[in-house]
């Protein structure tokens, strides 16, 4: 068998173990055949992270800006400071008299320290509610720009149920393997919904008061 091919050999009948080793080529000068376990191969393209934030504080949609009133400002000071997650922020609008309009942008980091943004564009008749897609793990500040000449409108700046994770994009929203909320198990697409593209998990059900949030996930996983 020592001059036999790769394709003249026996098939393994049942999955492999994490010990049992695969030959390789490590690309050098020159080329030299290696071996190489199961477990080694696929740590690089799937790795396994767990989140626990622990004593979140439920949302709150004026818990940084109480109501103000909507007019051109940059706001970076905030009444009461984020919370220990990552969360979406919120923008509630209360017009006055007359249409309400213009854009609030949020700056700040996500759970990677990453800057990011998100701009809403406001033309409401009534009062509106507007949560971010991203979560925001710090908030450097928020922008009003105000194109209406209403009477009396006022906005609120607060935080959502969002809850954001580090190392995304995820390949798949089934990437999230497991999450638990004070203490109980969750069922995907019942309990809470994946968005895979920000790296958010959102609940159906609002977070309580000190809840702690436990999460298993893939990061990054790379397409073979």
């Amino acid at each position: 068998m020592a001059d036999s091919k790769i394709t003249e050999l026996g098939e393994l009948a049942t999955a492999p173990a994490a010990t049992d080793i695969l030959p390789i080529v490590d690309i050098g000068a020159p080329s030299v055949t290696k071996k190489i376990t199961v477990a080694n191969l696929f740590s690089e393209f799937i790795r396994t992270e767990i989140i626990t934030y622990v004593d979140l504080l439920a949302q709150d949609e004026d818990g940084y800006l109480a109501l103000r009133l909507w007019q051109d400002e940059t706001v970076s000071v905030f009444i009461t400071p984020e919370g220990s997650a990552p969360r979406s922020c919120i923008v509630s609008t209360t017009p006055g008299v007359g249409n309400m309009t213009g854009t609030a942008t949020i700056n700040g980091t996500d759970a990677d320290g990453t800057v990011i943004q998100e701009v809403f564009t406001i033309n409401d008749a009534s009062p509106t509610v507007y949560e971010t897609d991203r979560a925001f793990s710090t908030v450097t500040n928020i922008v009003i720009d105000r194109t209406d000449t209403s009477t009396n409108p006022r906005y609120t700046f607060g935080w959502g149920d969002r809850i954001g994770l580090p190392n995304y994009p995820f390949g798949a929203i089934s990437d999230v393997l497991k999450v638990a909320l004070n203490g109980i198990m969750q069922v995907f697409g019942v309990d809470y919904v994946v968005n895979a593209t920000y790296g958010t998990i959102t609940p159906s059900g609002a977070i309580q008061p000190t809840g702690d949030v436990y999460i298993i996930y893939i990061k990054n996983s790379v397409l073979i």
